[in-house]
Order: C-alpha cells, then structure tokens, then sequence
C-alpha cells in the first residue's frame, strides 16, 4: 500500500468529571499503515489536544475487522465496553490510553 494516506475524522470530548479524548472515525482503516496512523493519532492527541486517550470507532461490516482489532489490541488498545454516551450498534470503540 505503497503512498496510501489517512484522513481521520474526528472531535476531542471533555466531559466534566473526565479527561479528554479524541475520538476518530476508523472507516475506511483497513486501507492505511495501522501502526503509524495510530502513533501520529496519539502524538496528535497528546502533545496538541491535551488529551489523556484515543478512542477508534470501527465499523462491525469493516473488512478484515478481526485482523484490525488484533493489531489494535497489539499497541496496547481495549475495547471500550462502558463509553460515556450510547454508541450505535453498527460500531465497535477501540480505546489506548496515554
């Protein structure tokens, strides 16, 4: 996938009472370098949104999400089972921490 890029979507939220985070949408993830998008997500989220984590949203129907999540949980990602807000049933979070 020789000069494939990224355009990651996304919004910090700061709810009172918790840190910040940023969430991004993670279609169209199967079509990027995983671990290199995620070390500049979370350079991005560290050094310049002051936030505390980084949250994926990934699509259920995504192609090959088994081998996504495997390569997520490998840098230390964890499927987010209590999200501060409902979440569509269409997608799955995929949260690392800082």
């Amino acid at each position: 996938m020789e000069g494939v890029s990224a355009k990651w979507e996304g919004a910090v939220l700061a709810l009172p009472g918790r840190e910040r985070a940023l969430y991004v949408d993670g279609a169209g993830v199967e079509n990027v370098h995983l671990k290199e998008c995620i070390v500049a997500l979370l350079e991005l989220a560290d050094e310049h949104l002051s936030c505390t984590s980084l949250v994926i949203c990934l699509p259920k129907a995504a192609p090959d999400l088994g081998e996504i999540l495997h390569a997520m949980m490998y840098v230390g990602g964890q499927v987010v089972t209590r999200p501060p807000f409902p979440v569509a049933g269409e997608y799955i979070l995929v949260g690392i921490g800082l």
